[in-house]
């Protein structure tokens, strides 16, 4: 794909965006959780995902009639923030467009003056962040609509 294009989030994506982050949940992560917890993970408060990515630093990745991925993130503190959304489609995994979203958002975050961002990062999304550098903080279970998820809250010091 020669005409992908990283782009500000605009708000007539959201329904696409939306939905990309439910499919890539419900048949992207299925290796590392069962169909109940994607099922409950999945679930999301539609309005509060739709701030989220309206108020946050949010990148999207397009191409011709299609959303590829985005990305959002925000300010914790001066000197941390906090990557919020990292979701690929389902159809355009493995592709390396997670990677550039990644980077993305990290030169994005050091261009802001932060040093150091942090993400809660399920068992699917661990792989590229270790790859791209990120530390293990803590490995923790959320419970989520009655399912427990295993995840890993993670940070990577930028220079």
């Amino acid at each position: 794909m020669n005409d992908v294009r990283l782009v500000p989030y605009l708000p007539a994506w959201e329904g696409a965006c939306l939905e990309l982050c439910q499919r890539s949940i419900l048949e992207a992560s299925g290796g590392a959780y069962t169909p109940a917890q994607r099922k409950a993970w999945a679930a999301l408060d539609l309005d509060d995902w739709a701030t989220r990515l309206r108020d946050q630093r949010t990148s999207v990745l397009t191409a011709p009639n299609v959303v590829l991925g985005l990305a959002s993130w925000r300010e914790l503190f001066a000197t941390e923030a906090w990557l919020d959304m990292l979701y690929v489609h389902p159809d355009h995994q493995r592709r390396g467009w997670g990677q550039r979203l990644l980077e993305a958002v990290e030169l994005d975050v050091h261009t802001s003056h932060a040093l150091a961002l942090l993400t809660q990062a399920s068992e699917h999304l661990q792989p590229l962040l270790l790859s791209r550098g990120y530390d293990v903080v803590e490995s923790k279970v959320v419970e989520l609509r009655g399912e427990h998820l295993p995840c890993a809250v993670m940070r990577k010091v930028l220079s």
